[in-house]
C-alpha cells in the first residue's frame, strides 16, 4: 500500500545514478544464458531484458529481470535465428528468421509483459535477417532475405494503438537490415550499400540518405539525437567507419572505430553507445573481436573497454542502466552462452534531514516503494533559510530500512516535471526527468533510485 506525507520536507545520504557518466566508469560484470547460441535477438519490455532464438535452431528465450536480478526462461513458438526484435508498449515482438536451412519464417511471437502471455501474428513475407525498429506506436519490420538469399524490401508495420498490420516497401536495396530510431523517424540499411531508407510515420513517406562508405552487415543504434550506423564489411575487409546522423541540425559526420568489424553488437545506455564484438582482420587473417568501442555523447569522445570473451554475431539490449551483450560465437568454443552486461555507476549524495517534524502517515510504508503527494506548497527549511515552493509536489520513497523505520526516508522536490534533491544549504544535488528514477534496492543502508 502507498503511503501518503506531509508537506514537511526530509532529505538524508542516498544513492542515484549519476547523470552523465565517463565510459571508464562503467561497471563489467558477466552472467550466463540457459543455452549457448549464435545470433540470437535481443529487446527489453519493462524491466525485463529478453534474449530469444538463435542458433542451432533454438526456441529458448532468457529473460533477465532488472528489478529482482533474477534469470528465467520461456520459449518461443516455433525454433528458430536471424530473427529480429523490437518492443512496443508493454509488448516485445520478434519477427521473421530461418527456422531450417534456407527456409524462412513468417512468425511474430509477440509477449505481453502487463499479463505475461504470449500470442503470435504473421508478417506478410517470409523472411529472414529483417530489421525492426519502433516509433511511437509503430513497429515497423522492414528488409530481410527469403529463398536463395533473395533480397527482399517488404515492409510490415504493426499499428499498436488499432492492433491492424500495414505493408510498404523500402526505396531501395534489401537484404540483412539494421535498424534504429532518431528524430520520430526509422533508419534502415539493408544489404551491402551505402544508402539508408528514412521513414516518417506521421507522414508515411519515404527518403534517403548516403553513408560515406559503402558495406554491409553494420550495426545501428541511437544515442540522445543522433543516429549511429558503425563498422560493417567493406569492399574487401572490415570497416572501422562510423557513420552518425544528427537529428537536430539534419547533418552528418563520421567517426572510425579502434578496429574494423562487421557482423558487430551495439546498444546505448545513458550517455554511452557501446559497440561490441563482431569479425576482425589482421596479417593473420580474420579473427573475433572482443573489443567494445564506446561513445560518450555528452563528451563527444571515444574510448573502448573489453567483453569477457571474443565473438559474434551477439545481441544487444539495454535495461534500466545496464547494457547487455548476449550470445554469439566463440572461436575456440563455439556458440557461447556468455552474457556481458556494462553498468552504469552511481553516485553519493550527502545530505541531513531538513525539517526534524517529519511524519509519515496513511498507511503502511515498506521497504522499495514511492509516492507522490498533490501538497501544493512545500517549504525547505535549511542553513539557508526557508524557501518556500508553491507549485510543487513532495516525492517520498518509503523506508529504506527493513525495519520500516522514518530515519530511513529519502526525499525530493517535484516541480514541473523534475526532481531535484537538495542538500542542506538548499543548493540542487540532483534534477533530472522522474520516469528515470526508480527506487531499485538497499545498500549498506541507503536506497539506490
Amino acid at each position: 500500500m502507498r503511503a501518503k506525507w506531509t508537506s514537511c520536507v526530509v532529505v538524508l545520504s542516498v544513492l542515484v545514478f549519476s547523470g552523465s557518466v565517463f565510459a571508464s566508469d562503467v561497471i563489467h560484470t558477466t552472467a550466463t544464458l540457459s543455452q549457448g547460441r549464435y545470433n540470437p535477438a535481443a529487446t527489453s519490455v519493462g524491466d525485463e531484458a529478453m534474449f530469444a532464438g538463435g542458433y542451432p535452431y533454438c526456441n529458448v528465450v532468457d529473460i533477465y529481470d532488472a528489478g529482482t536480478g533474477l534469470w528465467t526462461t520461456d520459449t518461443l513458438s516455433q525454433a528458430r535465428h536471424d530473427l529480429a526484435a523490437t518492443t512496443v508498449g508493454s509488448k516485445a515482438m520478434f519477427a521473421g528468421g530461418e527456422y531450417a536451412s534456407n527456409r524462412h519464417s513468417d512468425v511474430v511471437d509477440i509477449f505481453d509483459a502487463d499479463t505475461g502471455l504470449w500470442s503470435t501474428d504473421s508478417l506478410s513475407q517470409a523472411r529472414s535477417a529483417p530489421g525492426a525498429v519502433t516509433v511511437g506506436s509503430k513497429v515497423i519490420i522492414a528488409g530481410g532475405w527469403a529463398g536463395s538469399g533473395t533480397n527482399v524490401n517488404t515492409v510490415d508495420i504493426y499499428d499498436a494503438n488499432t492492433g491492424l498490420w500495414t505493408t510498404d516497401a523500402l526505396p531501395q536495396g534489401g537484404g540483412r537490415t539494421v535498424a534504429t530510431a532518431v528524430g520520430n523517424r526509422a533508419f534502415f540499411h539493408s544489404g551491402y550499400t551505402n544508402v539508408v531508407n528514412i521513414y516518417d510515420p506521421e507522414t508515411t513517406l519515404w527518403t534517403t540518405a548516403t553513408l560515406s562508405q559503402q558495406r554491409d552487415n553494420l550495426t545501428a543504434t541511437t544515442v540522445g539525437n543522433l543516429a549511429i550506423f558503425a563498422g560493417g564489411w567493406g569492399s574487401s575487409a572490415p570497416s572501422a567507419t562510423v557513420d552518425i546522423y544528427n537529428s537536430d541540425t539534419d547533418t552528418w559526420s563520421t567517426a572510425t572505430l579502434s578496429q574494423g568489424r562487421s557482423y558487430l553488437a551495439s546498444t546505448t545506455v545513458g550517455n554511452l553507445a557501446m559497440f561490441a564484438g563482431g569479425t576482425s582482420l589482421d596479417s593473420s587473417g580474420l579473427f573475433y573481436s572482443d573489443v567494445v568501442d564506446i561513445y560518450d555523447a555528452d563528451a563527444d569522445t571515444w574510448s573502448t573497454t573489453t567483453l569477457s570473451q571474443a565473438r559474434q554475431p551477439l545481441a544487444a539490449t539495454t535495461v534500466s542502466s545496464s547494457a547487455m551483450f548476449a550470445g554469439g560465437g566463440s572461436m575456440s568454443s563455439g556458440a557461447s552462452n556468455v552474457v556481458d552486461i556494462y553498468t552504469l555507476p552511481i553516485q553519493s549524495i550527502n545530505a541531513t534531514y531538513l525539517d526534524s517534524g517529519f511524519v509519515p502517515t496513511g498507511g503502511e510504508y515498506g521497504k522499495g516503494e514511492l509516492t507522490v503527494s498533490d501538497e501544493a506548497d512545500i517549504v525547505v527549511e535549511s542553513a539557508a533559510g526557508q524557501t518556500t515552493y508553491d507549485d510543487g509536489s513532495l516525492l517520498m520513497a518509503t523506508s529504506l530500512f527493513a525495519d520500516n523505520s522514518a530515519d530511513g526516508m529519502a526525499s525530493g522536490l517535484f516541480c514541473g516535471g523534475e526532481i531535484i534533491i537538495q542538500n542542506a544549504a538548499a543548493e540542487d544535488l540532483l534534477t533530472g526527468d522522474l520516469v528515470e528514477l526508480e527506487l531499485r534496492e538497499v545498500i549498506d543502508g541507503a536506497g539506490i533510485l
